[in-house]
């Protein structure tokens, strides 16, 4: 320092370097105290330079000094006005306890609950007045931000307020806060509930004088029943410290779903459920004016009638109700059984057993079928299981040729002949199957049906649940443990039995029989079938046969009731066509399927009226004479502008131009053909109705080239309606509900049942309006036949000899060009 020109230093004036290290640290550390504090320091500055320092230290530490005194000080002050603000609070309270005379007692609880409330400061919660300057839709999120979580506990309003239904500000600003103090009754036994009540923060007790107390803490809810009907409380709610608990009632709730006819319609089915349940568990009746109802009820019971609304099944890929078992893959790997080596499969098939000894075999060999602790019986699907063991029976009368064996349920007038049979070994010896390919045929045959089980199902992913097929594959891939005749297949019986679960994700055999899929779908199967064996595609072929053969097994395990002479004319003709997709083009495969149908009953097919009418044959599951006429009268009976409609829905590929495969689309005709009051013209008439209503929606744009509509629903409207008009206004009535790009679902809403019972106009005003429109559809079949109706086909090249081909067209109608089909039928 000195050779800096500073003269001495404080720190060679007090010999600050002799000290030990410790020590000039704390020497250092109190002078910087000091510097804030009036506290004296014995070292003094020795120069000019340290003296400047000092003064500087000292003029910033003054302000910083003031700041902080003056914070601690307010923050007294503060503490001062509230200690003084809640002691007014306690005098005045008790001022006026003692001027009014209040019992002992219930002033010991007011001024308890005073000192409870001031303590927790749960003034600050209440909403203040500037929310009321907020945007309403702010305010929600608000509420939604402060409540959702605990309301969401509960699996109706998680449903309702899940993003997609966006109904979570109004459901969360309807509950109603309210605070309890110790003491505080949220219900009382006997009252008259006037809605839900849930807990969400403190301790309450639960008293009854019919069961014992018991303790509830957040989150728990009570007197639910009272969202659904009148009913009065069977206990008491008491707070057993400063709690808080939402409330919701019935006219609330009622008011946030009155614009969503979906969640109308999933509270309507939720209640449903939710009240059968408690109609058999109340002690009293519920049809009289305030039963006592249980306010605690099992949660499981919400969890179980939530599964049974629409909107859970759309919103988690779940295809209908739930039942109440829960599984677990655990839990059922427990109960099953071991299943055989092939080794012992081998022995089953090589003797010469009857009937009940081979199902008795079969049940034995794999561990699903086993009749006391298989998969299927655990998950009570018992008539799964017996189509399974018919479907493996035939597969073992198919290969063993046992012809007598699989027709001897059948009658006289309908038996396979042995012509016929001996055409479809023909088949089967083409195919030679190997043991590794009649393990994966029959391990398929065992545990296809397993994913009918909609319990088995919601085990798997909510992605693939949205077809048996994809359940099927996850279950094979992730739920091994519950298909324990996985663990006997050697790696090519493995890969086989995936090949044959893969092309079922895309193409299903049996819809081809009856026309349901398209052409696209013939084109994804050949797609699939290029990066796999050979074989592989008449294997899948020999196991939807088995399948076909096993449908009738609840009715009869002594052969098989589907496989006759009529059934089995039809398989053979779509294996045929089926057997040549490896090489050609998957258009040509499918509509020389159609073309075969048709010319088996002798119609002739050269223009695309008659094609389309070829296409609903198959989907009317027309196989005579008399069918046929019936088919082409309905058609006939129709106006060419319906036809038209109709013929462009039914010929359009998929492939070059978008396509729709309508599900249940032959369940529907079948019903409306049975069903008096409709009739197939009629049912024609409705499906041209629904195919305006979804262009109208937009359902049938989509990325995709083909877009599949679930029409179940409709097709169980189609068996009651008892004319078109009511029909009609049941599909207008319907909800269209898009599941994926490629997915959509009409959904037939509780407005379109209860057409069913009131009906639009009376039923002889309905008789003279379809005959009416019948006569047009005449009137307009005459024109049509003079002007072409109105149809052109530019280009087609028609060569022989059969089958038919048709190399390159365009078909349009007159108008629009939009509406504009490409097409090649063969």
């Amino acid at each position: 320092m000195e050779g800096h020109g500073l003269g001495r230093t404080w720190i060679d004036e007090y010999n600050m370097l002799e000290n030990s290290l410790p020590s000039q640290y704390m020497w250092s550390f109190q002078w910087i105290l000091t510097q804030f504090t009036p506290a004296p320091f014995p070292f003094q500055p020795q120069n000019e330079l340290e003296q400047v320092f000092v003064l500087i230290v000292i003029l910033v530490t003054i302000p910083l000094m003031g700041a902080q005194i003056g914070r601690v000080t307010a923050t007294l002050n503060q503490m001062n006005a509230n200690s003084n603000a809640n002691g007014k609070l306690k005098r005045e309270l008790q001022a006026y306890l003692n001027l009014t005379n209040t019992p002992t007692t219930l002033t010991t609880r007011a001024m308890r609950s005073l000192q409870h409330v001031l303590r927790a400061n749960k003034g600050s919660r209440t909403a203040p007045a500037a929310l009321n300057k907020l945007p309403m839709s702010l305010v929600e999120e608000l509420h939604v931000s402060r409540k959702s979580e605990k309301i969401c506990a509960h699996p109706l309003f998680r449903l309702i307020m899940a993003p997609g239904v966006q109904l979570a500000g109004p459901v969360s600003s309807k509950f109603q806060i309210r605070s309890l103090a110790i003491g505080d009754h949220a219900f009382q036994e006997n009252t008259l509930a006037t809605g839900m009540v849930i807990i969400v923060e403190g301790t309450f007790q639960l008293t009854s004088a019919l069961a014992a107390d018991s303790l509830w803490s957040p989150v728990a809810w009570f007197a639910e029943t009272s969202l659904w009907t009148a009913c009065r409380h069977k206990s008491t709610l008491t707070a057993l410290e400063l709690a808080e608990i939402f409330a919701l009632t019935p006219e609330d709730l009622a008011m946030v779903v009155r614009n969503s006819p979906s969640t109308i319609a999933a509270v309507h089915e939720y209640a449903e459920a939710f009240l059968s349940r408690v109609k058999n568990f109340a002690e009293s009746d519920l049809a009289v004016d305030t039963p006592i109802v249980e306010d605690s009820l099992p949660e499981e019971w919400s969890d179980c009638a939530i599964r049974t609304t629409q909107l859970f099944r759309l919103l988690n890929g779940v295809s209908g109700a739930v039942s109440d078992a829960q599984y677990s893959v655990e839990t059922v790997k427990n109960q099953l059984p071991s299943s055989a080596p092939w080794s012992k499969i081998i022995e089953v098939m090589s003797r010469d057993v009857a009937t009940p000894e081979l199902i008795s075999d079969l049940e034995k060999c794999f561990a699903e079928l086993d009749p006391h602790n298989g998969t299927y019986v655990i998950f009570q699907q018992d008539g799964e299981r017996k189509r399974a063991l018919l479907g493996m029976a035939s597969a073992v009368w198919l290969i063993k040729d046992c012809y007598e064996n699989i027709a001897f349920c059948q009658t006289s007038g309908t038996r396979l002949s042995k012509t016929t049979w001996d055409e479809l070994q023909e088949f089967v010896r083409g195919v030679n199957l190997t043991q590794d390919q009649i393990h994966a045929v029959l391990v398929y045959l065992a545990i296809r049906g397993l994913c009918k089980s909609k319990d088995y199902c919601l085990m798997c992913r909510p992605s693939s649940r949205r077809s048996p097929e994809e359940s099927l594959a996850y279950a094979m891939e992730h739920l091994g443990d519950t298909i324990p005749s996985l663990a006997f297949l050697t790696r090519q019986s493995r890969s086989l039995l995936e090949g044959i679960v893969g092309i079922l994700c895309t193409f299903n055999f049996a819809q081809l029989l009856q026309g349901e899929n398209n052409p696209q779908s013939m084109a994804l199967v050949k797609g699939v079938l290029q990066s796999k064996v050979p074989e592989l595609l008449n294997v899948y072929i020999f196991s939807q046969v088995c399948m076909m053969c096993g449908v009738t097994g609840e009715a009869s395990m002594h052969g098989s009731l589907f496989l006759n002479e009529t059934n089995a004319k039809t398989l053979l003709l779509a294996i045929q066509c089926v057997q040549g997709l490896n090489d050609a083009d998957a258009p040509q495969v499918y509509w020389r399927y159609i073309t075969a149908r048709a010319t088996a009953l002798d119609l002739s097919i050269e223009s695309p009226e008659e094609f389309a009418l070829a296409r609903l044959l198959c989907l009317t599951r027309t196989t005579d004479q008399s069918g046929l006429h019936e088919v082409h009268a309905a058609w006939r009976k129709i106006t060419a502008d319906e036809r038209e409609a109709l013929t462009e829905c039914l010929l359009v590929d998929g492939i070059k131009f978008r396509a729709c495969i309508f599900m249940f689309l032959p369940l529907f005709l079948a019903n409306a053909r049975a069903n008096p009051g409709l009739g197939l013209a009629r049912a024609f008439r409705g499906f041209r109705e629904l195919l305006r209503k979804l262009h109208r929606h937009g359902a049938m744009s989509s990325p995709g080239s083909t877009v599949t509509i679930d029409i179940a629903g409709l097709a169980s409207i189609a068996s009651r309606a008892s004319s078109c008009d009511i029909l009609v206004a049941a599909i207008e009535k319907a909800e269209i509900i898009r599941i994926d790009e490629s997915k959509v679902s009409l959904i037939m809403t509780q407005e379109c049942w209860s057409i069913l019972t009131e009906g639009t106009k009376s039923s002889r005003q309905a008789d003279i309006l379809d005959r009416l429109h019948e006569i047009l559809g005449e009137l307009h079949n005459g024109a049509g036949v003079a002007e072409h109706q109105q149809w052109a086909i530019h280009d087609a090249q028609i060569i022989d000899p059969e089958p038919r081909i048709i190399r390159t067209g365009t078909l349009h109608a007159e108008g629009d060009e939009d509406d504009r089909v490409h097409y090649a039928h063969y």
